[in-house]
């Protein structure tokens, strides 16, 4: 059964809201989470899950990979804090190992080695046969590679699932299999949402649906519609109950990078 009222409801069980309702929740912030099919099922379940901003973040642009670097910093005591909630998110540093099989690859990896041994993050470079005295079941005509020793990886539904535990035993609420059909309105001020089971009153709402968040522009009437078409998370306030904006960088750190 739904609560008559929240401070927040997040809509979407990914990554994303079970990473925000964990944040909120330990503020004691009173949270409910409403996904439409099962936690994780989408692409947080399924991701390879790989912790790694210097491969998959752009340092061109510095405020994605300022995050993408304090992601990496942040997660081993994300997973040693969901541990102690009973599951363990399987996050671990083991490094990520880049190879070339052509000598452009062979090119690209030492351009970029050339500007990422400057961070001090202890990238080596290995040639064949140190790749296959390390990895004996390394394809044998393997060129070269990149090691990038303080990478790691998490297991995608392990992640939603030890999310969604600590998060509950805080007091957040969780429910699966629950569809919202469209947001509560009073004239442009959003006050809730509506279910087929109930409908709830909420200060603010987080869609943090992903690529699904841009579907439902029927909700938000033509004017802002066009605002949020590509939208992968929106979030609408209409009290004082949100994270502050230092929190909101550290949520939004530990998840650039699993996404």
């Amino acid at each position: 059964m739904l609560p008559k009222t929240t401070d927040i409801v997040i809509i979407g069980g990914g990554i994303v809201g079970c990473l925000v309702a964990y944040q909120l929740a330990k503020q004691k912030v009173r949270v409910l989470l409403l996904e439409r099919s099962r936690f994780g099922s989408n692409a947080s379940g399924a991701t390879v899950g790989v912790i790694s901003p210097l491969w998959h973040v752009d340092p061109s642009i510095k405020p994605m990979w300022d995050l993408g670097v304090r992601s990496l910093e942040l997660f081993p005591r994300l997973a040693a804090e969901l541990t102690e909630f009973g599951i363990d998110p399987e996050f671990r540093q083991s490094g990520v190992l880049k190879l070339a099989f052509s000598d452009q690859q062979v090119e690209e990896l030492k351009h970029k080695l050339s500007w990422q041994s400057d961070l001090g993050m202890g990238m080596t470079w290995f040639d064949t046969d140190d790749l296959l005295e390390r990895e004996p079941e390394i394809n044998p005509q393997v060129l070269g590679g990149v090691l990038s020793p303080g990478d790691g990886y998490v297991r995608g539904q392990r992640m939603v699932d030890s999310l969604v535990q600590a998060a509950t035993r805080l007091g957040a609420i969780f429910c699966e299999e629950t569809e919202v059909l469209s947001l509560k309105r009073d004239g442009n001020r959003v006050t809730g949402v509506i279910t087929p089971i109930g409908n709830v009153n909420s200060g603010q709402v987080l869609i943090a649906a992903g690529p699904w968040s841009c579907m439902h522009t029927d909700w938000f009437g033509e004017e802002l519609a066009v605002d949020i078409k590509n939208a992968h998370l929106v979030v609408l306030e209409g009290g004082g109950h949100m994270l502050p904006e230092t929190r909101y960088n550290e949520v939004f750190s530990l998840i650039v990078d699993f996404l």
